[in-house]
């Protein structure tokens, strides 16, 4: 009977091993998921702020060469305006436009 009693006892903590090893597995797999899940987030999370940094940055950029595009022009017109007014004075003083004529 001592006999059935162990064996009983021995069948119980096997059954009970076998469940906890169950238990163990599934809990590490429901981990593996949770941080395969976490990690997917964060990653998406930071791909997205990524995301919004670069649209900002290419406004910035857009700006900038905007701005750029226009200094540009202004300076073209700045200079055509300096050249029209050497001209009209060389027009106006032959003596201006020989000295200019020979600088060149």
């Amino acid at each position: 009977s001592a006999e059935k009693v162990a064996a009983a006892v021995a069948g119980a903590q096997d059954a009970w091993r076998h469940q906890t090893a169950e238990e163990v597995a599934a809990a590490r797999k429901a981990c593996e998921e949770k941080a395969v899940e976490d990690f997917a987030a964060s990653q998406k999370a930071w791909e997205d702020k990524a995301s919004e940094g670069l649209a900002e940055k290419e406004k910035e950029w857009e700006a900038r060469g905007d701005a750029l595009r226009f200094e540009a022009e202004q300076s073209e017109r700045r200079a055509a305006g300096l050249e029209n007014q050497v001209g009209a004075k060389e027009a106006s003083d032959p003596s201006r436009a020989a000295a200019s004529a020979s600088l060149w």
